[in-house]
């Protein structure tokens, strides 16, 4: 777990490489929370078969915060598999960027890889840039990525406009689902109750978010 709650003036630079042998398996987190600019890197080798990685990035962006996460993993071996997930919130004029590659180098068949990155836009001066990228130099592999960025689904906040809740706590709720399947990854309670009180911080309307949890 790497979690960034720094103040709105701290500065964060991290790196982290993770190399992967036989039958090993990694469950990374990524939890950006604070700060005023933070660059996060990720450096993954599924060096042999069998390996698996699970990364899960959550990235907050409040106020004039700027946050750049890059993820690369290199599938260097046969019977690999990887999974990128990352969500992003931006309110303010803050600014997310996701940058995910998967390298599958050749001969490493049968590997297996998913990315996932999508935003969640609060305000019309925020920004979210996510690019998800592949590079395959072989055959018989499995692999596919997605990005989407915007706003609020309208008919999931009409639906619960229409169940009887206010506008901030349908778009309260909606806000928290967004970043739920990240939490609901976290096997490590101790970790998620830490997590959890300072996300709800971060988010519109938190009064109403603590009194629902």
């Amino acid at each position: 777990y790497r979690v960034f709650a720094g103040n709105d003036e701290a500065t964060q630079i991290d790196s982290l490489d993770i190399v992967q042998e036989r039958d090993s398996t990694c469950r990374q987190f990524t939890i950006a929370l604070g700060g005023g600019l933070l660059r996060s890197t990720l450096q993954s080798q599924l060096r042999e078969p069998g390996a698996s990685l699970d990364s899960h990035s959550l990235l907050v962006g409040r106020g004039a915060r700027h946050i750049d996460c890059v993820a690369i993993v290199t599938h260097a071996a046969p019977a690999t598999r990887s999974r990128q997930t990352a969500r992003s919130i931006a309110s303010g004029t803050s600014r997310a960027i996701v940058n995910s590659k998967v390298i599958v180098e050749r001969g490493a068949s049968q590997a297996d890889s998913q990315q996932s990155c999508r935003g969640l836009l609060l305000s019309p001066t925020a920004e979210i840039d996510s690019r998800p990228q592949l590079e395959i130099r072989t055959d018989e592999v499995k692999c596919a990525h997605g990005a989407t960025t915007g706003r609020l689904d309208p008919d999931m906040y009409f639906y619960l406009l229409s169940r009887g809740l206010d506008r901030d706590t349908a778009q309260s709720l909606l806000v928290f689902a967004f970043v739920a399947d990240v939490l609901g990854s976290m096997s490590l309670e101790s970790a998620r109750a830490a997590i959890e009180p300072a996300l709800i911080a971060q988010l519109p309307n938190a009064a109403i978010l603590r009194a629902f949890r």
